[in-house]
């Protein structure tokens, strides 16, 4: 027996040429209350447009059903005008054991900018996934056809992987395609499991020389059991403060979103499971691939102190303001 599950991959942008050593600094905020927290049900919209008519026409033509409901979501820094970063998706598989089960399979690439979807869900599909028990995604990528455009500047992309350790990258055998797993549990023997991958870009590229450096990290999470923490924050005189970095901790210590302010301090955490969090802001970070982020506009001051926050799944909290 086989079912239609949908899968979804979101991704949190931020893009820096810079590198250093890893570190966290920053102002302590002040925070309101649980009592003036906004609470609402919530689910990201479908994105539109040419590469989601694209997606359709090629479902039509070959009467299949194409996987999942991948959401790209970018909730980082704005970029320039006319910014991209272009990933050309051949083939979505399931994972169990070692062994690919393709899903979703184009006739074409489907070039997707992930910067044009910074809180709209791209829809790939209803995928056919056999009923049996999975571990993780595999979304095959056309490096050829994926690249970054910054400052009109265009970048072709190189995959691999960041050392955690270094930040050094390690560029994968050159190839026509490139797999990018992300390790995830799910049943589908008791019927279809909306899937959401969160694709970090900010912690997954960086520019170096002529090239666009990228080494992904993804999060996992049942679109269904989706929450979203959103805030913003202002400095003492009520300015916005750009480029901190938040990050949301689980109660079993595992950090299960990024995000960065934008230029009017607001932030989204998004594609976590619903549940209790640690929330942290920051005014300097150093992204796993050397990307330095640093707040612009924040008031001086120590390291700050976490807040605790919990949103059931389904549902969007608002924090409201913070003052950095």
């Amino acid at each position: 027996m086989k079912h239609l599950n949908p899968l979804a991959l979101s991704a949190l942008v931020a893009l820096s040429a810079c590198s250093g050593g890893s570190s966290q600094s920053g102002a302590t905020p002040s925070l309101r209350s649980s009592a003036s927290y906004t609470l609402a049900a919530y689910r990201m919209p479908l994105a539109t447009g040419p590469v989601a008519d694209k997606i359709q026409a090629m479902s039509r033509r070959t009467k299949t059903s194409y996987g999942g409901t991948p959401l790209l979501i970018t909730d980082a820094p704005e970029f320039s005008a006319g910014d991209q970063v272009n990933f050309a998706l051949s083939e979505v598989d399931a994972l169990a054991d070692g062994v690919a089960y393709p899903v979703i399979q184009y006739s074409s690439p489907v070039v997707v900018n992930v910067l044009s979807l910074r809180s709209t869900a791209l829809l790939l599909g209803n995928a056919i996934f056999p009923a049996m028990v999975f571990d993780g995604i595999r979304f095959v990528i056309v490096p050829s056809q994926s690249g970054v455009v910054v400052n009109s500047v265009s970048y072709p992309a190189t995959f691999g992987a960041f050392d955690p350790a270094t930040k050094n990258f390690n560029p994968s055998p050159s190839a026509s395609t490139v797999n990018v797993d992300v390790p995830m549990s799910y049943d589908e023997t008791q019927g279809a499991v909306p899937l959401l991958v969160d694709f970090n870009v900010m912690e997954s590229v960086a520019l170096s020389g002529a090239s666009a450096l990228i080494g992904p990290a993804a999060k996992p999470t049942n679109w269904n059991n989706n929450a979203v923490i959103v805030g913003t924050i202002l400095n003492a005189a009520g300015s916005p403060v750009r480029g901190a970095t938040l990050n949301a901790v689980a109660t079993d210590g595992s950090l299960s979103a990024t995000s960065v302010s934008n230029r009017y301090g607001q932030f989204e955490l998004h594609a976590i499971p619903g549940g209790s969090y640690s929330v942290s802001v920051a005014n300097s970070h150093v992204s796993r691939s050397g990307a330095a982020i640093s707040a612009s506009a924040a008031d001086p001051g120590v390291t700050p102190a976490p807040l605790s926050v919990s949103v059931p799944a389904g549902y969007r909290i608002n924090l409201g303001t913070i003052s950095d």
